[in-house]
């Protein structure tokens, strides 16, 4: 199981990303994914594939 704070970060990234996304149109992918692949590489295809 995840530590509680890595799940935290994840949802405030994925958060911005959605943010950004509303905004502008694009934002999941450039806004997340490089700040994803820094908590943990794993997290990328699969977070990005299932929220974006």
């Amino acid at each position: 199981m995840p530590d509680i704070g890595v799940s935290i970060a994840v949802a405030l990234i994925l958060g911005l990303g959605c943010f950004v996304q509303s905004l502008i149109g694009f934002g999941m992918a450039i806004v997340a994914a490089p700040l994803l692949l820094m908590i943990d590489p794993k997290l990328v295809p699969t977070t990005i594939s299932w929220w974006g």
